[in-house]
């Protein structure tokens, strides 16, 4: 078998590829076939729908993040820098405050 042959450096075709692989995506993911015979069918699954649901938590708060500064943003082009500096003086929209009006 051709995978089975070494070459000159003691590594086989098969080993070279798996530890570029490795390389590449990372540990983890090489790993995880060992940890998941090692650890059982029940808690491997359990581990990947918690994983599962924490990248789906983490993908909403990003996503809403995402829009609520494309609010903020669309809210900035919209007002001229004349209103900007009369709501900072009055007190609204504070995260539109100049610094050296905050630092007064």
């Amino acid at each position: 078998n051709d995978d089975d042959q070494q070459n000159a450096e003691g590594l086989s075709t098969m080993s070279a590829v798996v530890m570029n692989v490795n390389m590449v995506i990372g540990a983890g993911v090489v790993g995880l076939p060992y940890a998941f015979y090692h650890a059982g069918a029940f808690l491997s699954i359990g581990a990947l729908l918690c994983a599962t649901l924490m990248a789906s938590a983490s993908m909403g708060y990003l996503v809403e993040v995402m829009a609520w500064c494309e609010a903020m943003q669309e809210e900035d082009e919209k007002t001229s820098a004349g209103d900007a500096e009369e709501r900072a003086e009055s007190g609204e929209g504070g995260y539109m405050r100049d610094d050296a009006q905050s630092a007064e």
